[in-house]
């Protein structure tokens, strides 16, 4: 195990170094600057340059001067070829010169010219081991730096495919990024995750621009559009980052005056972008003002950070820690662009690390909020739940108490007048009276009779007293007994234990109720021929079972709990006695209902 171990780390370590890359042996650089724009390559031969002993100090910043740069190359192999890459767009036009036979060769590079490549490059072969190439970068009065490296080609290669893993690993991670403002914006229809996607794809297109993308696939033959292409995306991120920010930080209802003055700043974006149309001066013009509103955005932003500190607190680290990224980074990138800054990988690089850790950074805050909504949400749906079983519960109190009440007065009032109608007719009955008389008192009096044993049927449908009087238990054992008698179906009940003040008082009659409304429904729908109620109380559980060997029915029927059917009422009144219900039935084969109630002591 140990030696496959070590056999991968070799593996790593021979592809990593495989992907490093080589200068020549000895390299000189060094720079002469044309403030007037006149000197041709054999003026500037003849004249001293000024030498560096790093050549990433070739950073000039805006200049309007064009900027002369001599490269002599010492101990290359001869007949080898070798380019020279400027891994840069940020020059527009890029002059190379180099001297065969006492000529010299004039070749055009840079993003105002066809290219098959994303960066400018440079091949040649060597017919010495010394060499020198010139290189003329035309000054625009906008950010002028010379990143350059020297492969043979057989280098260039692997430095290619490193770097397109690189980029294909950053890319990777801002699409996933993307589609995961998608999936969010769907589940929740919420506008700060438009702003967050136009944000992730204008910062798309921003890297785009910078990787050579933009200039080799979309507008390869074209400097105006190319310039135009990182002003619209470097504009549209920034618009969209300030909506993001007022959405996600509620600026509208913290600090109004705060969410203005981000709009101010999306329309003095807007404002300079429609000046950058107007080349060159405009754009000109909108690279020096795009520095300055970048400050005024993150001065604004910090602003906006300290005072919600307090009010979302959840979000204010994040946001804070965002803070922090863009004013270091995007410092970098500034003082890279106005060449206070040498030439390495975070400079060159700066606008990449200011861009990911804003999507890195937001795309976690969205996740986080997306968090808070859900677990909102689910307290928002227990509380609706808990309110519903408030409802239900006072709902059907009320609805028993009103059955109280008509039980009390059909017994109490209706009952007892026409039992005393009853007992009138009665003694009328012993008086002398004619037979045809006699008879039709016979009628009114069974009539009578049948009335009162429906009153007292209905007032013991509407509340059962047995309940008060004698549990309800025994009121249990009454109701199956008298199923018994009138139903062709056979009930068996099996009950040990006493189940009264199992549960409050107020309550027992949700239970009483279950029964009626399950034995109701084998009755009438079950077509069964016996029945088993089985109560059992253990471990402060009380455990309800109804079988029946009836024809069942589709448990995944939509309607299956159809008020019509009573399944609903009794799911009700389970919910209210801290229940569980589960029904297990199939078609032909019986149903198996059982409630599992929670015993108050």
């Amino acid at each position: 195990m140990l030696r496959i171990r070590l056999t991968y780390l070799l593996l790593f370590l021979v592809v990593f170094f495989g992907f490093s890359k080589e200068e020549p042996t000895l390299l000189k650089v060094s720079y002469l600057e044309d403030s007037k724009h006149i000197l041709e390559i054999n003026d500037v031969i003849k004249l001293n340059f000024i030498q560096l002993e790093d050549k990433n100090k070739l950073n000039f910043g805006f200049t309007k001067s064009n900027i002369w740069i001599q490269l002599h190359l010492e101990k290359l192999k001869p007949n080898t070829k070798y380019k020279i890459l400027i891994n840069t767009i940020i020059n527009d036009t890029i002059e190379v010169y180099k001297k065969e036979e006492n000529i010299f060769e004039k070749k055009k590079l840079g993003e105002a010219f066809p290219s098959n490549n994303r960066y400018p490059s440079y091949s040649f072969i060597p017919e010495k081991e010394n060499c020198t190439i010139y290189f003329k970068v035309i000054g625009r009065d906008q950010p002028l730096f010379f990143p350059f490296e020297v492969f043979k080609l057989e280098d260039t290669e692997k430095s290619d495919l490193s770097e397109l893993v690189l980029l294909g690993i950053i890319y990777g991670v801002v699409f996933l990024i993307l589609l995961l403002n998608i999936v969010l914006y769907i589940n929740t229809l919420e506008r700060i995750y438009i702003y967050s996607m136009f944000f992730n794809v204008f910062s798309l297109g921003v890297l785009f621009y910078f990787d050579g993308i933009i200039k080799l696939y979309f507008f390869p033959n074209s400097l105006y559009w190319n310039n135009q292409f990182i002003a619209i995306a470097f504009c549209g991120s920034f618009i969209f980052t300030n909506y993001y920010i007022v959405e996600f930080l509620n600026l509208r209802q913290h600090k109004k005056r705060l969410s203005t003055y981000f709009l101010m700043v999306n329309s003095a974006f807007l404002l300079i972008l429609g000046v950058s149309f107007w080349h060159p001066t405009g754009f000109n013009w909108y690279l020096k003002g795009n520095l300055v509103l970048t400050t005024v955005e993150v001065i604004v932003l910090s602003y906006s950070i300290l005072y919600i500190r307090k009010k979302e607190k959840d979000y204010f680290f994040i946001q804070l820690l965002s803070v922090i990224c863009l004013n270091v980074f995007g410092t970098i990138s500034q003082c890279t662009f106005s060449g206070l800054l040498p030439i390495n990988f975070l400079t060159n690089h700066s606008v990449h690390f200011v861009i990911l850790p804003q999507i890195l950074i937001q795309a976690f805050a969205l996740g986080k909020r997306f968090s808070i909504l859900i677990k909102q949400q689910a307290i928002m749906r227990k509380s609706l739940q808990e309110s519903a079983q408030v409802y239900s519960r006072s709902l059907i109190n009320n609805i028993e108490e009103e059955r109280r009440r008509l039980s009390k007065d059909f017994h109490d009032s209706i009952g007892q007048n026409l039992l005393v109608i009853r007992n009138g007719m009665l003694r009328i009955r012993k008086d002398n009276i004619e037979d045809k008389h006699r008879e039709k008192l016979n009628e009114l009096m069974h009539i009578t009779s049948d009335t009162l044993d429906e009153i007292r049927m209905i007032s013991q449908n509407l509340r059962p007293t047995m309940l008060d009087s004698i549990g309800l238990t025994a009121s249990i054992e009454s109701m199956i007994r008298k199923l018994n008698e009138v139903v062709s179906i056979t009930f068996v009940y099996e009950c040990e234990h006493s189940i009264d003040k199992c549960v409050a008082d107020d309550l027992e009659i949700n239970i009483y109720r279950i029964l009626q409304e399950l034995t109701n429904n084998i009755i009438k729908h079950a077509k069964a021929t016996k029945a088993l109620i089985t109560i059992k109380k253990e471990d402060n559980i009380l455990t309800i079972t109804v079988k029946d060997d009836g024809v069942g029915f589709d448990i995944n029927f939509k309607d299956y709990l159809n008020p019509k059917n009573g399944l609903s009422a009794i799911k009700e009144r389970t919910n209210i006695l801290n229940g569980k219900l589960s029904i297990d039935t199939q078609k032909n084969k019986g149903t198996t209902t059982v409630i599992i109630i929670p015993i108050v002591n």
